[in-house]
């Protein structure tokens, strides 16, 4: 079993920080970057590896399949149930927060940036702790 980490975001900048910051975060040194929930999600579709859970850092407000478009859609693949996303967002709307609640992988939301902080708030989660026990 093995923990793929896929950034979702409509910024090349925030991919180069955020990769940056899980490789130095200790979460993961490759993760795969998309810039929008459609090419992500056709990553997921196309690249099931029996086992393999996903942590997805993801933006809300894309182009082409934002972030609610891209967990709306994650509901109807069964992979849904090997993964786990952090919302990584410029939104302050505490609807926006109340809205992520309502979605059973969301495990995290964070302000932009993600952080090294964060990172170990991710690492110490319940259902993330295990990758990263020694």
């Amino acid at each position: 079993m093995k923990l793929q980490t896929l950034i979702i975001d409509d910024n090349a900048v925030i991919h180069f920080l955020h990769s940056e910051i899980v490789s130095d975060g200790g979460i993961t040194d490759t993760p795969y970057t998309f810039l929008h929930g459609k090419e992500a999600m056709q990553f997921l579709l196309n690249n099931q590896v029996s086992g393999d859970v996903y942590f997805i850092l993801l933006d809300l407000n894309m182009p082409v399949m934002n972030g609610w478009q891209f967990l709306d859609e994650l509901q109807k693949h069964s992979f849904k149930s090997r993964t786990y996303v952090s919302i990584v967002s410029s939104s302050v709307d505490t609807a926006d927060k109340v809205k992520a609640q309502q979605y059973p992988q969301v495990i995290g939301f964070f302000e932009k940036p993600f952080s090294e902080n964060d990172c170990e708030i991710i690492k110490n989660s319940e259902v993330l702790k295990p990758f990263f026990s020694v």
